[in-house]
């Protein structure tokens, strides 16, 4: 079985080094994709063999006139790439744990990472959109949220940018236009290309911290105790596809908003929960938020969980006093933050207006409100349309999020676990209906949102399979809709939303029991011991969602308890009754 794992991982390698001669083909920025070969030689030779390889899985494509060929090559080795990570996935759950079963991990992630940071071509161009926003924040001593980048024609940058965002001042977060400010800072000891490329090595160490965070973050803050389910719940964000491919390959920002949101959960990872660990994972939060405004989400229902916390009878008006002060003070170092990362910007109203635009929905594109206003649009007029989907959706999201907070205040109330598993059930759920039912425009990358926080809820946890599963089934997907545009039918966007869907309501994974009673009954150690004390506590209490893998282990208990309780009463005497008396050993 462990050669059979080493057989996925070479085939996840195998896909990406294809993907070398198929991003050359398909770059969106094929002039910087020249110059970045001309500039590294060493990036020649093994995009040389990469391109025999590839013929081998698409003969003729870069001979062809059209771009098809590729696009079809590319699509096929997405979805090789990701029916081999989830191969992998069950050969690890079936895998005992062993000493070099970690190391085989980490050492393929870092190979997947060190591939795609060579990957010559990018298929998106946000990564030359932030080279500008950041030129012009420090080059040209300009603000990015009210100059657009079409006010500089004649800077090398503006033709490697999509034509729809020339008009377009950032929508990123603050902190975000401040990192471009410094990397441009940094990066004019660089030629251009070196400047563009300092954002993929930017975003590879962030992948690398993210990684670290989580590994160290699952034992503690999730359920998960034996290294085997640990190890499991890691490679589902390691190996992913989706992150991979677009935080390292093609350097999306949304790397830094995740790492940001996995090092706010830090704090959340200690045994007893005070004001303390709240206020600084609040904080956190709003760090992450102010690179991309998405992970408000979580730190919405990190609030609600807060709020929500037990208060002790005695002392009561003492403790709501603290409890108000830590509040308070959260509120004021959230203002303080947001008012430094702002400082060079904020001019209002004209800095809020691009990120107004874009929360309101400007953009339409691979989402189900445009889907549902294009029906729509057989009977009326087509804005119209458009205008009550998006009125629809959010008043049913709101509604949703109403809901959702009741679920997280009663969770909250029964302790801190139960805080801390809400909260994270809460985060990938709302983060998952805010990407299908709300926006209206979506990509691929988008979609590592709630990837980011499905390890803690392990893979048996259908919540978490299912934002696995979307992960993986919008790499192939979306780039394919993304390349040939109209020539795919609506529908086609229809099975993409419910395909994942009913594979994860129709496909239980199975849990083997072998390795979790082992665990239970202290064959792995500390981990066992910590798996069966859970166990034993949470009996008769609310299972957090999907845990199969929690269900199976009390479930051995019980039956250990009952095996107990038929045979006590055997062994149980009156209190009054006679002590038999010990048989003598022989003549006195």
């Amino acid at each position: 079985m462990l050669l059979l794992l080493v057989g996925c991982a070479a085939v996840i390698e195998l896909g990406w080094v294809i993907c070398w001669p198929l991003s050359y083909t398909l770059s969106n920025g094929s002039e910087y994709t020249i110059t970045l070969l001309n500039d590294l030689p060493f990036l020649g030779p093994p995009l040389d063999r990469a391109i025999g390889l590839a013929y081998l899985v698409v003969p003729g494509f870069a001979t062809s006139t059209t771009i098809d060929p590729a696009v079809h090559g590319l699509v096929a080795t997405f979805i090789l790439i990701g029916l081999s990570y989830v191969a992998a996935l069950a050969l690890l759950q079936r895998l005992p744990p062993r000493p070099g079963l970690s190391c085989l991990v980490w050492g393929a992630t870092i190979l997947f990472d060190l591939t795609l940071l060579g990957m010559p071509g990018v298929l998106t161009t946000d990564i030359f959109s932030y080279t500008l926003y950041g030129r012009i924040s420090f080059l040209y001593r300009l603000n990015p949220y009210t100059t657009v980048p079409a006010a500089f024609p004649n800077d090398p940058v503006l033709p490697w940018m999509n034509t729809i965002w020339l008009d377009q001042p950032s929508v990123y977060g603050p902190l975000w236009t401040d990192v471009g400010w410094l990397m441009t800072r940094i990066g004019l000891a660089f030629d251009l290309t070196g400047q563009v490329f300092a954002y993929k090595v930017l975003m590879l160490l962030v992948h690398l911290g993210s990684l670290g965070v989580v590994w160290w973050l699952i034992p503690r803050i999730g359920v998960i105790s034996a290294p085997s389910a640990r190890l499991v719940a890691f490679a589902t964000f390691a190996w992913n596809p989706l992150v991979l491919f677009e935080v390292v390959g093609n350097a999306h920002n949304d790397g830094l908003m995740l790492l940001l949101l996995l090092l706010a959960l830090v704090p959340l990872a200690a045994t007893r929960l005070d004001h303390a660990h709240w206020s600084a994972a609040t904080l956190g939060i709003a760090l992450s938020a102010l690179v991309k405004f998405t992970t408000a989400l979580p730190g919405l229902w990190l609030l609600v969980a807060w709020l929500g916390q037990p208060r002790a009878r005695r002392r009561r008006p003492r403790r709501h006093a603290v409890g108000w002060l830590w509040l308070g003070g959260t509120g004021l170092g959230l203002l303080v933050v947001v008012r430094l990362s702002y400082w060079r910007w904020l001019e209002l109203p004209a800095a809020l207006a691009p990120l107004l635009g874009a929360a309101g929905g400007n953009l339409y594109g691979n989402s189900l409100v445009d889907l549902v206003a294009n029906t729509l649009a057989a009977w009326i007029d087509l804005d119209t349309a458009r205008l009550l989907a998006k009125l629809v959706s959010r008043l049913a999201f709101v509604g949703y999020l109403v809901w959702e907070a009741l679920q997280v205040r009663a969770a909250a109330r029964q302790g801190p676990r139960q805080a801390r598993a809400a909260v994270l059930r809460a985060s990938v759920r709302s983060l998952l209906l805010l990407l299908l039912l709300v926006l209206t425009w979506t990509e691929p990358w988008y979609f590592t949102w709630p990837v980011a926080l499905a390890p803690f809820l392990g893979w048996p946890s259908r919540l978490g399979r299912l934002a696995i599963s979307y992960a993986i089934v919008a790499l192939p997907t979306l780039y394919l809709r993304y390349y040939l545009g109209d020539a795919l039918p609506d529908a086609f966007f229809l099975v993409f939303l419910l395909a994942p869907l009913l594979a994860c309501l129709c496909y239980p994974i199975p849990v083997h029991k072998q390795h979790h009673e082992k665990a239970l009954e202290g064959g792995q150690g500390a981990h066992g011991q910590r798996l069966g004390e859970r166990a034993a506590a949470g009996a008769g209490a609310q299972q957090p969602d999907g845990w199969q893998w929690h269900d199976v282990a009390q479930q051995r208990l019980e039956r250990l308890l009952g095996r107990q309780r038929q045979v006590q009463p055997q062994q149980r005497q009156p209190p009054d009754a006679p002590r038999p008396r010990p048989a003598p050993d022989g003549p006195h």
